[in-house]
């Protein structure tokens, strides 16, 4: 169970950061500049 959290949380980590990534290079808004 334990090791099935901690996967959980990294996919969870990868789709935030890809998701930054989509706001800043495909809809050009201003999201990841918010962020940082």
């Amino acid at each position: 169970m334990h090791k099935l959290l901690g996967s959980i949380f990294y996919y969870v980590i990868a789709l935030h950061v890809v998701a930054a990534l989509w706001h800043h290079l495909v809809r050009k808004d201003n999201t990841l500049k918010r962020m940082l």
